[in-house]
């Protein structure tokens, strides 16, 4: 529990930052600041996300592992290097290239410090050493806010901006130093059989990663083509915010519940592992749908309180548009997509991201060119949504790893009689009195109707856990 709170304050954080530093630099710097921020995490994806994913597949805490973390060390410091010295000689020719040496050196750093943290996190998810990871999450994000909105104050530069980001998950995984790895682990230790291991699982995830990534670069570069940087960035920031917040209820989610799928095929066998794979589905698809149906209900008091003011009017809408898509992403990534993890079927990952891809290009070529920005957006979330139907045709022939189509209809049946009883607040004057409202009744109509049509047997997990907590309580001490 103190993982998946630490990840939903970590998701709180990082909305702040975004916002702040959005409304100090204004929609045009931002709009540079997010394809700047967005280009260094797709090196990050592309060089460095293989041995995050290793180490969440991998890392178990066996006193055998070291040659398991000599490898994750080697792999890392080798991407390091390649990086460094790539974003060195692009930095030589960048003026012939029109790349701005600086601007190549930051991203490449930002790319490197970020697989350091993430990299970090993901052992210490994998061993369940929560207090570590609290204090790794708390530290970064907390220089974070402070290196990264001084740095836009100061300078408004997008550069700077994103030089203190990197800066800040830097000091974060070195102030936590060698907590992160409890195993002992020398470089001399690390093996080709482990690294060969971590290119198989890992590869086509990132591969699958980079793709969705290369769409949201894509269309942000047909916005700046057409409109210019401050109509990108008006729509990177309800991208961003957008994918950001659901990614982060996600990955807050996915990081406990896949690590219990680990587990439990591991102890239990591979039955066992798919049967918590259905109910970590199902746990996603309840949040994510509830969470979904309240962004929507609430989107114009979150306008009118937190959206800076230059971005507001566009904003709600985009935001909006983009919604169905990124819930379809989020799904596929923590619900479908574990699925292939569990199964080492990671390369099926593949071809449902170039579905989306080839969806997202062939609706660009033929948008007319003075479709506006709400056009954009929607072409993104039709997108998203073809990779998801795509991942659930392919996983389809997979046994065991689904909840029952009643179960499905229950979790969409009471988001939807959420959404209803939420809309009503929108119409309340004070945007403070919509949000409080709209946060009173919309959990207590989802959780009840999932309680009266007894999803997954709620009634009777939650009757029989009372019921262990008055013996409990009841027994001697």
């Amino acid at each position: 529990m103190g993982i998946v709170l630490t990840f939903a304050l970590n998701a709180v954080l990082n909305l702040v930052v975004g916002l702040v530093v959005a409304g100090v630099l204004g929609p045009a710097e931002y709009g540079r600041f997010a394809i700047a921020s967005m280009a260094a995490i797709v090196l990050f994806t592309a060089l460095f996300d293989w041995v995050r994913l290793s180490a969440t597949r991998f890392t178990h805490g066996d006193a055998k592992e070291a040659g398991l973390d000599a490898s994750l060390d080697a792999a890392y410091l080798a991407m390091v290097a390649l990086v460094l010295v790539g974003a060195a000689g692009i930095a030589v020719a960048g003026p012939s290239l029109g790349l701005p040496p600086g601007l190549v050196l930051v991203v490449a750093v930002a790319a490197a410090a970020t697989g350091l943290i993430e990299i970090g996190a993901a052992r210490t998810r994998a061993l369940f050493l929560n207090g570590a990871y609290i204090r790794l999450i708390l530290a970064k994000n907390v220089l974070a806010f402070v290196l990264m909105v001084a740095a836009a104050w100061l300078t408004h530069s997008a550069l700077w901006v994103l030089a203190m980001f990197a800066l800040a998950n830097g000091l974060a995984s070195l102030a936590s130093g060698r907590r992160l790895r409890p195993v002992p682990s020398a470089l001399s230790k690390a093996t080709r059989n482990h690294l060969a291991t971590f290119a198989r699982y890992g590869f086509p995830i990132v591969v699958a990663n980079l793709v969705y990534q290369g769409i949201v670069l894509l269309n942000r570069g047909v916005v700046a083509d057409r409109f210019g940087f401050a109509e990108a960035g008006q729509l990177s920031l309800a991208t961003d915010l957008t994918i950001r917040l659901f990614l982060s209820v996600g990955a807050a989610l996915d990081a406990y519940l896949f690590q219990v799928a680990v587990r439990r095929q591991a102890e239990e066998g591979e039955a066992e592992g798919r049967r918590q794979i259905a109910l970590n589905m199902l746990i996603v698809l309840a949040v994510l749908s509830f969470l979904g149906a309240s962004y929507a209900a609430a989107m114009p008091a979150l306008e009118a309180i937190f959206v800076p003011q230059q971005f507001r009017g566009s904003f709600g809408p985009l935001a909006l548009a983009m919604l169905p898509g990124v819930l379809a992403f989020c799904f596929g990534q923590f619900a479908v997509g574990p699925v292939f993890q569990l199964t080492h079927r990671t390369s099926a990952l593949l071809w449902t991201t170039l579905v989306a891809l080839a969806v997202d290009g062939v609706l660009l070529w033929f948008v007319p060119a003075e479709a506006g920005l709400l056009a954009i957006a929607a072409i993104h979330s039709l997108s998203l949504a073809a990779g998801l139907l795509a991942a659930l045709v392919t996983a389809s022939s997979l046994r065991g790893c689904w909840p029952t189509l009643g179960q499905v209809g229950t979790v969409l049946l009471a988001a939807l009689l959420a959404l209803g009883a939420m809309w009503p607040m929108r119409s309340l004057g004070s945007p403070w009195l919509a949000l409080i409202a709209a946060g009173l009744v919309g959990p207590v109509v989802f959780a009840g109707t999932l309680w009266l049509l007894d999803l997954g047997g709620l009634r009777q997990a939650l009757a029989s856990q009372v019921r262990r907590l008055r013996r409990a309580s009841a027994s001697p001490t």
